[in-house]
């Protein structure tokens, strides 16, 4: 087994056993049992379950770089293309519990929560923002600088659902979701 495919079966387990029972009731010994390996193995790939959930909010394992990946010739289409990809992802069952547990370990997990933001929301603000940016000043309805669009266009397509889910613990509506990614998308660009 790679370096790569240890982390990610560890990744995956201590996802699974935090969002079952919570962080501080999960032990590493019972973290790499259920990844199939040694207590031993698991020290050697973390330190310690704070650096092991540090690495799994800010690894490529929770949003690979491929996610970001869009193909259209059309840069209007691009653009609602990358949106709804950010749907599916920050919408997910899986990130909405992988934020209430950022959210909750943030206060005593030091970084952790810049971790988050700059894996999480930084990078895909940057990928909207670039996408924006492709456009022609002549297609854009508003004349605003990209990074406010790019924070326009994820407030009115993912901000609310993902605050409503959670606080209320409501799955988000994906369909509604897209459906809003094309509404503003045509009232923002021609």
């Amino acid at each position: 087994m790679t370096t790569q495919e240890r982390r990610a079966a560890l990744f995956a387990a201590a996802e699974a056993l935090f969002g079952a029972r919570g962080y501080d009731k999960v032990t590493m010994d019972e973290i790499a049992t259920a990844a199939g390996m040694s207590k031993r193995t698991l020290y050697q790939t973390f330190a310690d379950k704070n650096e092991l959930l540090r690495e799994l909010i800010g690894s490529s394992y929770i949003w690979p770089e491929k996610a970001f990946e869009v193909d259209s010739s059309d840069p209007v289409d691009e653009l609602r293309l990358r949106l709804r990809v950010m749907v599916d992802h920050v919408l997910s069952v899986r990130h909405i519990g992988l934020c209430r547990l950022a959210i909750s370990e943030s206060t005593k997990n030091q970084g952790l929560a810049d971790t988050f933001v700059a894996m999480g929301i930084g990078k895909s603000r940057e990928k909207l923002i670039q996408s924006i940016e492709r456009i022609p000043e002549k297609r854009r309805v508003l004349a605003l600088p990209s990074e406010i669009t790019a924070g326009m266009l994820y407030g009115a397509t993912c901000g609310l659902r993902l605050t409503r889910a959670l606080l209320t613990g409501a799955e988000p509506d994906i369909q509604d979701a897209y459906a809003t990614v094309d509404t503003v998308v045509a009232a923002t660009f021609k």
